[in-house]
């Protein structure tokens, strides 16, 4: 706000002396502003990593400095758009910074979630999760601590990072499946299934809250808790369809985990339910699909 209102105190007051002396003040306060980010950044960061410690609040305060200074320069990149028709050029170099710079603070903002996150989300689908829930009570607290702190951002970038967050969660609870580092087998297979749907459905209302436009997230975790809660192993076959035509990446591999991960012994209905998504994906081709997801997991 520092900023506007002292190059629109220039502007104005060099312009009763004459207009393009005011003008040319402009544009050199916008090439001053390119210089800025840069170091701004740097000492952005230098001056808020101390406070990332074991301290709850100081890491609230981090989190809350990256949503204000996001916010701040949103602001900047709206209230430069009066001086677009006079400096055109540098007003849309100034605006691809700015996004670049909101975007940088979102994405370490991101970061750190991601690493407060990971030693919970490494503790699923194995069998201390299917007897606790103590690992994911941790996930939804942190999923929930940030959406509280993140209320404050201003759009666009509050709903683009609530996406991030959203399909961040999404894709470290599905990928811990693929991980192989537990087999339920019967009759646990139903226990994990019912698990695995009601934690699902837990965190699609959370994001439903947060404002998530992430909506063909939803159905997935359905999808594969009817997988490895089918009783009859050859019924799931009929369960593929919705999967692969909803979410035509997964791979032969990744659903062979699932399956491993609801019983990894080998069964021919097994090798079937197989052969059957073998040709349900050559059916559906290489056609564009809008969204990717499995693509990302490891």
């Amino acid at each position: 706000m520092d900023i506007c209102q002292l190059i629109v105190s220039y502007a104005g007051n060099l312009e009763k002396i004459d207009e393009n002396l005011g003008k040319s003040v402009v544009s050199s306060c916008l090439e001053e502003l390119n210089p800025f980010y840069t170091r701004f950044e740097k000492e952005f960061s230098q001056h808020t990593v101390s406070l990332l410690t074991s301290d709850l609040l100081d890491c609230c305060l981090w989190v809350e400095y990256h949503i204000t200074y996001i916010n701040s320069f949103s602001s900047l990149k709206e209230n430069l758009q009066c001086h677009k028709e006079s400096c055109s050029a540098q007003v849309e170099k100034l605006e691809k910074e700015v996004d670049g710079l909101t975007q940088r603070l979102r994405q370490t903002l991101m970061d750190h979630f991601k690493s407060e996150l990971k030693p919970y989300m490494d503790g699923m689908m194995t069998k201390k999760w299917l007897k606790t829930d103590e690992d994911f009570k941790e996930v939804i607290s942190r999923v929930e601590n940030y959406s509280g702190l993140c209320k404050s951002m201003r759009a666009p970038s509050a709903q683009i990072f609530v996406n991030d967050v959203h399909y961040y969660v999404a894709k470290e609870y599905v990928s811990q499946l693929m991980k192989k580092k537990y087999s339920c087998k019967k009759p646990k297979n139903e226990d994990a299934a019912i698990k695995l749907k009601e934690q699902w459905n837990e965190l699609r209302k959370l994001f439903v809250q947060m404002g998530s436009s992430l909506k063909w997230l939803y159905p997935l975790g359905n999808y594969l808790s009817d997988i490895i809660g089918t009783e009859i192993e050859k019924n799931i076959k009929d369960l593929l369809h919705p999967l692969v035509s909803n979410y035509p990446d997964i791979s032969k591999k990744q659903l062979s985990a699932v399956l491993s991960f609801r019983d990894n012994g080998f069964s021919l209905e097994k090798h079937n339910v197989i052969n059957h998504f073998t040709v349900l994906k050559r059916d559906a081709g290489n056609t564009n699909h809008e969204h990717s997801f499995f693509t990302d997991i490891e």
